[in-house]
C-alpha cells in the first residue's frame, strides 16, 4: 500500500480509502450485546491486512456503529484514519441540515456510535449556499478546538464555495480545511448522480484540481469506478437486475467519448496484464495532485483487487492516452 497525508493529521493515510457505505452493524447481534457484524469484520480486517487505515463513513450510514465496534475491538483507534460526513440534507424532505446545532448534533451522534473521543477528518456531507461559508468555517473551527475533530473538509461543495470556505479559514489562522470531496474518476459524469452531487473531474474543474494541487488540499474522489461503468459491465449485463443497473449508470455516465474511455482502459489493462478497474483506479492515483480514491467494499476479492492498484505505474503517455488528449499511446 502507498500512503499519503492530509494536513492536519500526524498518522500516514492509505491512498486508497476504504468505503464502508454498505457495512452495518447486525442489530440482533448489538442487541445481544454481541461485537460488529460478521460481514462487516471479516471486510474491515482484510482492508486493515492489505495496509489499508483509512475508512469512510458518514453520520446518515449504517456503518459507524459497526466500524466503531471494530475498532474497539480491534484497539487500533489510534493508528486509523476515520473519515466521517455531517450536514446531510432530511432524506425524505431534502430540506438542508446545516447549523451549528444540526453539525454538532451530527458530531456527537457519529463519535458515540464509533466509541471514539475524536474524528480525525470531518467532512460536511452537503452544502446550503444561503449560509456564509465563514460561517461553516466558525463552526467546525469550535469543534477542532473542543477536539472533537482533528482537521475538515468540504464535500459535493462547488469550487467558488470552497476557495471562500479556504480563504476565510486563512485569516483565522486556521490551516485545518484539509480536503475536498467529490465525484471524480475516468469516466466524465454527463448529469449529476443525484441533487446537490458536484464533480471535481472534467475540463471545466482543472483550474480547480490546480488549485487543490497549489495549497495543498487533498481530494477524496468518491465513486471513482463511476458506480461501477468503469467494469464493462455496461456492455455485458446479467439478469433483470443487472440490466436495470446499467440503464441507471446509462443515465450519467454513457456517452461515446466514455465508451471510447472504457475499450482503451481494458486495452491498456490486457497489455499491463491488470483489470481495468485497477487501470481506472491507476489514472487517478497518478494524477498532479493529492488524490485518495473511496472504494466500495462489495468482497474481499474485489478489495484486494482495487488495493493492488497502488501498484499500478501508468506513464504520462497513457494518462494522456485515457484521457482522450492522444489518439495513440
Amino acid at each position: 500500500m502507498e500512503y499519503g497525508h492530509l494536513r492536519g493529521l500526524d498518522n500516514p493515510i492509505s491512498k486508497v480509502i476504504l468505503g464502508t457505505d454498505s457495512l452495518w452493524l447486525d442489530p440482533i447481534r448489538r442487541r445481544l450485546g454481541l461485537a460488529d457484524s460478521c460481514h462487516a469484520s471479516r471486510i474491515l480486517d482484510a482492508a486493515w491486512e492489505m495496509g489499508i487505515n483509512a475508512f469512510d463513513t458518514a453520520a446518515i450510514y449504517p456503518s459507524e456503529p459497526a466500524l466503531g465496534c471494530w475498532l474497539n475491538r480491534r484497539k487500533i483507534r489510534s493508528q486509523a484514519v476515520v473519515i466521517t460526513k455531517c450536514g446531510h440534507p432530511q432524506l425524505v424532505t431534502g430540506r438542508p441540515r446545516l447549523s451549528f446545532q444540526q453539525i454538532s448534533h451530527d458530531i456527537h451522534r457519529s463519535l458515540r456510535r464509533l466509541q471514539s473521543d475524536y474524528i480525525d477528518l470531518l467532512l460536511v456531507h452537503f452544502d446550503h449556499e444561503e449560509i456564509p461559508a465563514r460561517e461553516v468555517v466558525d463552526w467546525l473551527g469550535e469543534h477542532r478546538m473542543r477536539g472533537n475533530i482533528r482537521c475538515f473538509g468540504l464535500s459535493n461543495w462547488r469550487h467558488k464555495r470552497v476557495l471562500e470556505a479556504h480563504a476565510y479559514a486563512g485569516t483565522r489562522g486556521d490551516p485545518t480545511l484539509s480536503a475536498v470531496s467529490g465525484y471524480f474518476g475516468l469516466a466524465e459524469w454527463i448529469r449529476p448522480i443525484w441533487k446537490g452531487a458536484r464533480t471535481v473531474g472534467s475540463d471545466a474543474q482543472q483550474g480547480a484540481r490546480d488549485y487543490y494541487r497549489r495549497h495543498g488540499i487533498a481530494v477524496l474522489a468518491w465513486s471513482p469506478l463511476s458506480r461501477g461503468y468503469l467494469s464493462g459491465t455496461v456492455r455485458e449485463p446479467q439478469g433483470w437486475r443487472g440490466r436495470r443497473r446499467v440503464e441507471r449508470m446509462k443515465r450519467y455516465f454513457d456517452s461515446a467519448e466514455n465508451r471510447e474511455r472504457i475499450d482503451r482502459a481494458r486495452s491498456l489493462a490486457g497489455d499491463l496484464g491488470v483489470s481495468s478497474e485497477q487501470v481506472a483506479l491507476a489514472y487517478l492515483l497518478r494524477q498532479p495532485l493529492n488524490v485518495f480514491p473511496i472504494v466500495g467494499c462489495g468482497s474481499e476479492s474485489h478489495l484486494r483487487q482495487d488495493a493492488a492498484a497502488v501498484e499500478v505505474k501508468l506513464t504520462e503517455r497513457d494518462l494522456q492516452w485515457l484521457d482522450l488528449k492522444s489518439a495513440a499511446r
